[in-house]
Order: structure tokens, then C-alpha cells, then sequence
């Protein structure tokens, strides 16, 4: 019985630091999109400027018009 709850264990402990390895990247993106520091070394306020630039960027909006 020991030996099944390690078993377990072991592969929650798997799923979980794949999961980790898998959307720990987007949380950090999503986090610094608000980040007001251009390269998200360090918090220095909150903002939606990289959202505004994004969106009045022509090219990018019509890349992604035009990928769906």
C-alpha cells in the first residue's frame, strides 16, 4: 500500500512539473504584458500600454485577420 501511494505520488509530482514547465511561461507573458518597464526585468507599475500599441499595430492586426 506504501509502495502504490509513493507510486502516486511520484506521478502527480510528474504531471504537476509538467504542467508547471508548460504554462509557467504564458503566466510570466500575461503578468508582464501589464508590467509599465520595457523589458519586464522588474515590476514599475501597472499599464495597458503594450496592449494599446498592439492593437493600432496595422501589421500585426491584419496577421492575425488574416491566420484565422
Amino acid at each position: 500500500m506504501i509502495r502504490l501511494c509513493k507510486l502516486l505520488l511520484g506521478q502527480w509530482l510528474l504531471v504537476a512539473g509538467v504542467f508547471l514547465f508548460l504554462y509557467l511561461p504564458i503566466a510570466v507573458l500575461v503578468v508582464n504584458g501589464f508590467n509599465a518597464n520595457r523589458y519586464g526585468a522588474r515590476w514599475t507599475g501597472f499599464t495597458f500600454k503594450w496592449f494599446d500599441k498592439l492593437w493600432h499595430n496595422d501589421n500585426l492586426m491584419d496577421a492575425a485577420w488574416h491566420s484565422m
